[in-house]
């Protein structure tokens, strides 16, 4: 996956693009103060939303038509190419694909309202997943590392998601029990990140414009 994340505030459109043979997922997940918008340029996607399930190809849109999915707050949803999902459902018979089934996905993301959260999100989400031993922690912030072992990188990710409203779905079951999981797993990352000097948004992760409007 490839992804091209804002460096401004003037433009808050993040593009994403998934070249042939990609198992990148979005993962099951959900916002809580943001509607999000992905739209379809390029290749085909599958999009679980609620509880709907739909394969989108660009190539049958109509002329002039744009294919926007629009994801209201609160409601858990998950893309990804339509060829991982038509390999996962592993279908004994025939399985109509889109024409562009094999062709790089692109698909640009913004949410409503458009603020910088999202370029936030993805600037610091990716800087704590390519990052080596360079992270800024405080003293107890390095002795948590050694501690939490193959957690803390979890941990990191978890603070990211509480404060820039992010919501993963850990199992699925009815909404009620999804949430209180989710909410407590993230509470309870929050606070120990704040306990060790955890940045949500760190200025080594973060272009210089975004992290002044920060």
């Amino acid at each position: 996956v490839t992804y091209y994340i804002p460096t401004s505030p003037s433009f808050l459109k993040t593009t994403i693009v998934l070249p042939p043979t990609s198992s990148w997922t979005s993962g099951l997940h959900w916002h809580n103060t943001h509607t999000e918008n992905l739209r379809l340029v390029q290749g085909s996607i599958f999009v679980r939303l609620g509880d709907s399930r739909t394969v989108l190809s660009a190539k049958k849109k109509e002329e002039g038509e744009e294919l926007v999915v629009r994801v209201l707050k609160g409601v858990r949803h998950e893309w990804m190419r339509a060829e991982s999902y038509f390999e996962s459902i592993k279908s004994g018979g025939d399985v109509l694909r889109p024409e562009d089934v094999d062709e790089e996905v692109v698909v640009e993301e913004w949410t409503e309202p458009m603020d910088i959260s999202k370029a936030l999100f993805f600037w610091n989400l990716n800087g704590i997943i390519i990052a080596d031993a360079q992270e800024e922690a405080s003293l107890r912030g390095m002795v948590a590392r050694r501690v939490l072992g193959s957690w803390w990188v979890p941990l990191q990710l978890f603070v990211v998601f509480w404060e820039l409203d992010n919501w993963p779905v850990f199992f699925e079951s009815v909404d009620f029990v999804e949430y209180v999981v989710t909410g407590v797993m993230l509470a309870m990352s929050s606070l120990i990140g704040k306990g060790i000097g955890l940045q949500v948004v760190s200025k080594r992760r973060t272009p210089k414009q975004l992290w002044d409007a920060w």
